[in-house]
């Protein structure tokens, strides 16, 4: 925890949840971290707890009030979402629920020996494209943007217990309704989204938001698994999503569409360079994005290397494994 606190934590209710943002903004969490507050005037649930940062803890406890917190509930375990998750459990007495770490703790192997994720198509969430054979080109470029977080903020994993892993398809019942539990891994292994009952309101952490689309960072992201939970999402029928940064997304079916897009078109932009030429990861972000501020960089890098190692598991590019290589990659010939 910081000596003192950042500033003073903005408060809105939508239909009912009220939403606590941190006073963390950034160009990695734009306006700051979105906690949840969900209940009833006896009890409750929190979704995201937060940064550390003693105002954002001082409004989770005002508004929460006098009600119980039957549980703590996180979409992934970055330390924007969860840093607070210990301190808070520990103050509301309640048991701290997540995802399953099986996927977090194979990627963390991975970060260690270096091998790339496995090609036997048992990932939990991930999908399996169509081939390049077969694949269809978008038809248009979109302007969504690229993602703003930067990987030097996400790489300290904090500390805190987990009483329940939690599934997709669980439906838990806290605080006087239905929480069913969305899987929804891609920017993070272990990345949970939550629908309220029959509200129409889904919970997205970092898994959509309206402000930006989200980075994926190999071995613990992949783009193949966020790409399968956009779909995912896609066949759904939520009406509204609050995500965990910025506003709600009214419309979400239209901006899953366009994610969808910009991520396949981003996809055919790389191929399309790489069928040219072996490339490295510098060189396509150089191309990629032209002007592109320096800071956001690295994030441009993070999407590439994630797009790479989709292709380099579908076997579409050689090369080493762009998990541990920045290149140089080039498209495989299709033989007939």
């Amino acid at each position: 925890m910081p000596s003192e606190a950042i500033g003073e934590a903005d408060v809105s209710e939508i239909e009912g949840v009220l939403r606590v943002t941190a006073p963390n903004a950034g160009p990695m969490t734009h306006r700051g971290t979105n906690s949840y507050i969900i209940g009833t005037s006896r009890e409750c649930v929190i979704v995201d707890p937060g940064p550390a940062d003693h105002a954002h803890l001082a409004a989770l406890k005002t508004h929460v009030g006098e009600r119980r917190v039957e549980a703590i509930l996180l979409t992934h375990w970055h330390p924007d979402h969860t840093a607070l998750a210990a301190q808070a459990a520990s103050m509301f007495d309640a048991p701290i629920f997540a995802g399953t770490g099986e996927g977090a703790a194979a990627a963390q192997a991975l970060m260690r020996r270096g091998d790339h994720p496995a090609k036997d198509g048992k990932d939990v969430g991930r999908s399996t494209p169509a081939s390049s054979a077969s694949a269809t080109r978008p038809a248009a470029f979109l302007t969504t943007e690229e993602p703003r977080v930067l990987a030097s903020d996400i790489t300290d994993r904090p500390v805190y217990d987990v009483a329940r892993r939690l599934s997709g398809g669980e439906t838990l019942f806290l605080a006087g309704r239905s929480i069913e539990v969305v899987a929804t891994p891609g920017h993070t292994a272990d990345h949970l989204s939550f629908a309220l009952g029959d509200s129409g309101l889904l919970l997205t952490g970092d898994h959509v938001m309206g402000w930006s689309t989200t980075v994926v960072i190999p071995p613990d992201g992949s783009m193949a698994a966020y790409r399968a939970s956009l779909d995912r999402l896609l066949r759904r029928d939520d009406r509204m999503f609050l995500p965990g940064h910025g506003d709600a997304v009214v419309k979400p079916k239209t901006l899953l569409r366009a994610v969808i897009a910009h991520r396949g078109q981003r996809e055919w932009m790389i191929r399309d360079i790489l069928a040219e030429r072996p490339a490295m990861i510098e060189d396509l972000v150089a191309q990629l994005y032209a002007g592109l501020d320096p800071a956001l960089k690295p994030a441009a890098a993070h999407s590439i290397r994630a797009h790479l190692v989709e292709l380099f598991e579908r076997g579409e590019i050689d090369g080493d494994d762009p998990v541990t290589s920045d290149g140089p990659f080039r498209l495989r010939a299709i033989r007939g």
